[in-house]
């Protein structure tokens, strides 16, 4: 277990959201879609846009942010949340961090009135599957290619709510 906190960020928490986006583009470059150098030249406007646009959670440990995650939802037939920028400090990970994120991002997806909640998980990352599954979701079957390395894939999981 761990005594981590989780909250969701406002556009007001810009700088704290840039601090652990900017140390997850550095830890894990191929795991997002975004890039450290594009990322670190954004203006306060675009780090306030972000945070407008979806809602991001942060997790901290005794006050230090140690991960995040987002969510994004769509409209239509089906209310869909996606789970975005997942991730956690290599020294917090094993701490139920990952977890309690996940948990955030669902919680909200319900309270926003979502269906279900879609991510999409780079094969080979056991860890990262292994906790989407026990947080109930299950792969569909699609994989895609994984355009930040030549030859991975991903693929699609989905969690009903």
């Amino acid at each position: 277990m761990t005594d981590a906190t989780v909250r969701l960020l406002t556009p007001e928490d810009w700088r704290t959201y840039r601090e652990i986006r900017l140390a997850m583009l550095q830890e894990s470059p191929g795991a997002f879609s975004s890039r450290y150098a594009d990322a670190v030249r954004f203006e306060e406007d675009t780090w306030r846009g972000r945070l407008s646009s979806c809602d991001h959670h942060l997790a901290e440990l005794d006050g230090d942010p140690v991960g995040a995650a987002g969510l994004s939802v769509a409209q239509g037939p089906v209310v869909q949340g996606d789970l975005i920028g997942m991730w956690v400090r290599p020294q917090a990970r094993g701490r139920s961090v990952g977890a309690l994120l996940v948990q955030a991002v669902l919680d909200r997806a319900a309270e926003r009135g979502c269906d279900r909640v879609r991510l999409e998980v780079v094969d080979g990352n056991a860890p990262a599957r292994r906790l989407y599954e026990r947080m109930g979701f299950v792969a569909t079957g699609v994989v895609a290619a994984y355009p930040n390395a030549p030859g991975a894939t991903e693929s699609e999981m989905v969690r009903l709510l």
